[in-house]
């Protein structure tokens, strides 16, 4: 995947997020290679990508202080913190569904990728964060107003095929790699 990819996904984010919450955000031209996102920020968001040839994420990573300001104005709307939780998700999934969709229909995307399908976007807290599979990609960030990272993993790679052409006894463990040994010891 190309550095220009994920800058558009940059850009994608920090628009919606102006347009969305009224806040501004720089996108980092900064980007490093990563094979699995390893964020530690309070709340985390993915989008599944995929084509028929095809698939991919958008992980993105906010810190508690940066969802609490993002969300100022509606989160005064709740009276539980039930209710709180829920709004944080339906919020930041809308947030992750919008600059996806946003991000799809660029140019550039559409001439690599030629169409992206998006999943339902899940969010998780710092506390019930999924193991990721490994799924080389880019890391990225945007700065926020208040000086804070979002971080950013993007990953849309060709369909890994498991094929075994002769009786030499492959297995798992030789598609998947230390991605096994990960998801064993995760169970």
């Amino acid at each position: 995947m190309e550095n220009n990819i994920l800058a558009t996904m940059l850009d994608s984010l920090s628009e919606n997020i102006e347009l969305m919450f009224q806040r501004k955000s720089t996108p980092d031209s900064t980007f490093t290679n990563g094979s699995r996102p390893d964020f530690t920020d309070g709340y985390l968001g993915m989008i599944s990508l995929a084509n028929q040839t095809c698939q991919g994420q958008m992980v993105i990573g906010l810190s508690e202080s940066t969802v609490e300001d993002l969300l100022s104005e509606v989160m005064q709307l709740v009276s539980t913190p039930e209710e709180a939780k829920e709004l944080v998700k339906a919020s930041l999934g809308e947030l992750l569904n919008t600059v996806s969709g946003a991000f799809t229909q660029q140019e550039n995307v559409l001439e690599k990728y030629q169409s992206l399908d998006l999943s339902t976007p899940m969010i998780w807290t710092k506390e019930d964060t999924p193991y990721f599979c490994k799924s080389d990609g880019l890391n990225g960030a945007l700065t926020y107003h208040n000086g804070e990272s979002i971080h950013v993993f993007l990953a849309i790679n060709p369909y890994k095929v498991f094929e075994s052409s002769d009786n030499s006894g492959s297995s798992g463990s030789d598609f998947l790699g230390d991605d096994l040994d990960d998801l064993l010891s995760g169970l």
